[in-house]
């Protein structure tokens, strides 16, 4: 396959707002559809101008496939983002806890470097 044919078949997967095992099926037929009518050779335009524009496969794409598939796969793909933003939450409070109580061990148990001595401040009387 060449770059202008992965061009038009990459530009296609971004334009999915979620991409299941429907979608992949879909793309492997799209792909499969342009190595039996193109050549070898072909660009990224002679795609856009055989098949059409990428959004318009798309727009397609999901006229054909039902709404309760489209509405499971957009709450599919919500509840692992979520879960996933809690995970990493609960990962970073965790860490800022565990090194707030390790700075607070580290400073109730500090020691001064010499424990008997006492440091003199030397004062100067300025003479006008």
């Amino acid at each position: 396959m060449t770059y202008g044919k992965k061009d038009y078949i990459r530009k296609i997967r971004k334009l999915f707002p979620v991409y299941g095992k429907k979608e992949r099926q879909f793309l492997r037929q799209l792909i499969d559809a342009m190595n039996n009518e193109m050549d070898e050779t072909a660009s990224y335009y002679d795609c856009r101008d055989r098949f059409g524009e990428p959004q318009e496969i798309i727009a397609n794409y999901y006229e054909s496939v039902s709404f309760d598939y489209i509405k499971q796969q957009i709450c599919k793909r919500n509840i692992v983002r979520n879960t996933f933003i809690g995970i990493i939450s609960v990962a970073v409070i965790s860490f800022t806890a565990w090194r707030a109580y390790d700075y607070m061990e580290f400073v109730k148990n500090y020691q001064p470097p010499c424990p008997d001595c006492y440091y003199e401040i030397e004062t100067y009387e300025i003479i006008e």
